[in-house]
């Protein structure tokens, strides 16, 4: 299944990181960019190939109120490989408690469901590629292939699932044990991949982080 991939990272760690991130997780998230496989993007962007200054760099930009207005497409880039190692061991290092849904992902015509039916969030221009912090000016010129929301986000996403609810319980194919069937059908990707793991996540004060499958 492709489309959106629903995750989750622990909604108090996230805060505190986006926030007031901490020396340590500052270095732990640089040295994932001056790793192998990201030093030299890191180094043609102008950014710090040396681990201090880089995580200084890190450390301010992670509690900034915008994270990518000033970011040019390659740095922009270089920003999402940091952003994505949230669900390796630099997120680890961080206290995140990257977690995947058990369904999940979803595809395209579930997201665009549950958009035409009470839930804006799900439109194709927000959920899965805008990002985080990233202004609406930016996002035309940079698109993100994630989407972070916050806790608070996280619960206005559920309260407008629950408006959609009824419109795909009207929907025919709803099939319970999917994930042994392997079902694909609206219905059941909307209760088993979106709505439920949704209303697990904000019940638990967890942030919502969802990557784009192109």
């Amino acid at each position: 299944m492709a489309g959106y991939f629903i995750y989750s990272l622990d909604g108090d760690a996230f805060t505190q990181l986006v926030t007031e991130p901490t020396d340590a997780q500052a270095r732990a998230l640089a040295e994932h960019l001056l790793s192998e496989d990201y030093r030299d993007d890191t180094a043609k962007v102008g950014w710090p190939t040396e681990l201090a200054p880089l995580a200084d760099l890190v450390k301010t930009r992670l509690a900034k109120a915008d994270w990518y207005g000033d970011l040019t497409e390659g740095q922009a880039d270089v920003w999402d490989n940091l952003v994505h190692s949230f669900a390796h061991e630099p997120g680890e290092a961080c206290g995140l408690d990257f977690e995947c849904t058990d369904y999940e992902s979803i595809y395209w015509d579930c997201a665009e469901f549950a958009a035409a039916n009470g839930a804006p969030l799900m439109e194709e221009k927000t959920f899965g590629c805008s990002g985080f912090r990233c202004p609406p000016e930016k996002r035309s010129q940079l698109e993100r292939y994630y989407h972070l929301m916050t806790p608070a986000e996280t619960r206005t996403l559920h309260e407008q699932l629950k408006a959609v609810e009824p419109h795909a319980a009207a929907l025919p194919g709803f099939n319970p044990k999917a994930m042994d069937d392997d079902d694909e059908s609206v219905a059941t990707q909307f209760f088993l991949g979106l709505y439920n793991p949704v209303a697990d996540i904000a019940a638990r004060g967890r942030a919502l982080y969802v990557q784009l499958d192109t």
